[in-house]
């Protein structure tokens, strides 16, 4: 059972890797969107 939960629960070094991805993502695609927002 142990395993089950390990494995459905993601480790707190993956969830941090993924959600500095997603922050990334989402800067670059509001400098994108707007370049002037960016430029100040």
């Amino acid at each position: 059972m142990r395993d089950v939960i390990d494995r459905l629960m993601p480790s707190p070094a993956l969830v941090q890797s993924s959600r500095r991805r997603f922050y990334r993502f989402r800067s670059i695609v509001f400098r994108t969107i707007w370049p002037a927002d960016a430029s100040q």
